[in-house]
């Protein structure tokens, strides 16, 4: 068995030794993995990058879709970054990984040529991402791959951003379509970010503060909920 794990920033924003996906591979023996993360990745390239990849996929593999909330992207011509000595090409990065005001020469075009300055760009992008058409559509296509491929599937999203829930085609058991952020917190039984660690005054760091990404203890209840699971 190969683990696929596909995402934004939640894949990666912890050591190997204390990040969730990392602690349940290890856990389970899973020696063969693909973990492609970024920052501020956005839903549809995570599709993307999933899509490229699904000939490489057997049976017997257990893909892990890791969601964010609404995003909108910017296009590259090919930003090469890598974790784990895996190494990705990115089409596409997150609108969050763009410095204002900071040309950038790996994008299609100078992201300075785009102002920033009125914010109605961001503003109508984070609209669009948001509407529900838009999400209307994510969840037909989450739904159709989950059903025809043979390989186990796992959508998971730190969010609420697809909150619904399916029955599938040969089952009356119901069951939600993303492991979001409402079903992670009830099933795991708490939920904490990094920002939460630094509000209680338990760790002073400055990288802390406004941080949404899990704690370290998140991170250890995730892999264990997930371990539990698969």
């Amino acid at each position: 068995m190969k683990l696929w794990a596909i995402g934004d920033s939640f894949l990666i924003n912890e050591p190997i030794s204390t990040n969730w996906i990392d602690i349940f591979r290890n856990e389970k023996g899973i020696k063969k993995y693909y973990k492609n993360g970024d920052s501020s990745r956005d839903f549809q390239t995570i599709l993307d990058i999933f899509l490229q990849n699904i000939y490489l996929m057997q049976p017997d593999d257990l893909v892990i879709l890791m969601f964010p909330d609404a995003r909108w992207r910017i296009p590259t011509r090919g930003k090469v970054t890598g974790h784990d000595n895996h190494l990705h090409t990115n089409y596409h990065i997150g609108q969050g990984s763009y410095v204002v005001g900071q040309e950038d020469p790996t994008l299609e075009s100078f992201r300075n040529e785009i102002s920033d300055d009125d914010g109605l760009l961001n503003t109508y992008n984070l609209m669009a991402q948001d509407a529900s058409p838009t999400k209307k559509n994510y969840i037909r296509i989450l739904k159709s791959i989950k059903w025809t491929f043979p390989f186990k599937i796992i959508y998971m999203s730190w969010s609420n951003y697809i909150d619904v829930n399916l029955y599938h085609p040969n089952s009356i058991k119901k069951e939600p379509l993303v492991w979001n952020k409402t079903y992670l917190e009830k099933k795991i039984g708490f939920w904490e970010t990094k920002g939460d660690v630094y509000d209680r005054g338990d760790d002073v760091s400055d990288t802390y503060q406004w941080d949404a990404h899990w704690s370290p203890e998140m991170h250890k209840r995730v892999a264990k909920f997930m371990l539990k699971e698969l």
